[in-house]
C-alpha cells in the first residue's frame, strides 16, 4: 500500500489515466468475449453490426492496453528516479 500511496503522491494524474486505460482495456476484452458469444449463439443480431463492433474492440483493446502499460512504466521509472535523487541528496 505504501508504494501505491507514493505513486499517487508522485503523479496522481498518471495513476488515474493508467487506471482508466486499464479499465477500458478490460471492458474491451469483456466486450470481445460477449461479441464472440453472440455470434456463436446467433441471437438474431445483425452480423454486420457484430462485425463492426468486433473490429472496433479489436482496435481499442491493444491501444488502451499499450497506453496503460506505457503510463505505468513511465510512472514507475519516474518515481524510481525521484527516490534515487532523494537518496543521493541525503
Amino acid at each position: 500500500m505504501k508504494i501505491i500511496k507514493f505513486l499517487i503522491k508522485y503523479s496522481r494524474a498518471a495513476v488515474i489515466l493508467a487506471v482508466i486505460a486499464g479499465i477500458i482495456s478490460g471492458a474491451s476484452n469483456t466486450g470481445l468475449l460477449a461479441v464472440i458469444n453472440a455470434v456463436l449463439r446467433n441471437n438474431g443480431f445483425s452480423m454486420t453490426t457484430l462485425l463492426l463492433i468486433f473490429i472496433g474492440l479489436c482496435v481499442l483493446l491493444p491501444v488502451t492496453r499499450f497506453i496503460a502499460e506505457v503510463l505505468l512504466i513511465r510512472l514507475g521509472q519516474g518515481a524510481l528516479v525521484d527516490l534515487r535523487m532523494r537518496l543521493s541528496r541525503q
